[in-house]
């Protein structure tokens, strides 16, 4: 802050120590939430918004997006965030986030009953492949999602494809054996 008030910087400098401010914020919010205290968004997000109001274009916009859908998501302002998480799909189509975008899209979308809408962000997680950390868990929320919509075949779908996943490449089984072959099931 005495950077910002003190110094003709760049604008680069302006907008690197705005995100950073914005990104100080967050990790005390944080901090205060895993210390078991009362945290407050508010402050990373206010600082985030001046950023993106200061710095329209900036190529790492991104990223503040993404820290500010979370901010208000944490902050209880889901309907803020699912805003904020389609102004980053929209702006940034091929964001280096787009999983974890669509994954809290997903997230945000079952927390608000809109389960078709959840199942589709879940698939758009999907669609990564297998090496996608947030795989297993898109493809079990998918499987909640469709059962939320009753269309529980399509569930049960989603569920073995986790089974298969969790219970592939035992030791001694192949990974071709159905499932109702495994030891146990």
């Amino acid at each position: 802050q005495a950077f910002l008030a003190a110094a003709p910087a760049t604008p680069t400098q302006r907008a690197e120590a705005m995100r950073r401010l914005g990104d100080r914020e967050m990790a005390l919010a944080d901090k205060r939430l895993a210390d078991g205290a009362v945290p407050d968004y508010q402050a990373a997000i206010q600082r985030y918004q001046a950023y993106l109001a200061a710095n329209p274009r900036d190529a790492d916009n991104d990223r503040v997006l993404y820290q500010l859908a979370r901010a208000q998501e944490q902050g209880g302002q889901l309907d803020a965030a699912t805003a904020t998480l389609d102004r980053l799909l929209q702006s940034h189509p091929d964001t280096r986030y787009r999983d974890e975008v669509e994954f809290r899209h997903g997230e945000l979308r079952f927390t608000a009953r809109q389960y078709a809408q959840a199942e589709a962000a879940y698939s758009q997680v999907l669609q990564a492949g297998a090496g996608n950390p947030l795989r297993d868990r898109a493809l079990y929320m998918q499987g909640w999602s469709r059962y939320k919509q009753g269309r529980l075949e399509d569930a049960l779908e989603s569920f073995f494809g986790v089974l298969e996943i969790k219970l592939s490449g035992q030791v001694g089984v192949a990974d071709d054996t159905p499932l109702a072959r495994l030891p146990g099931l």
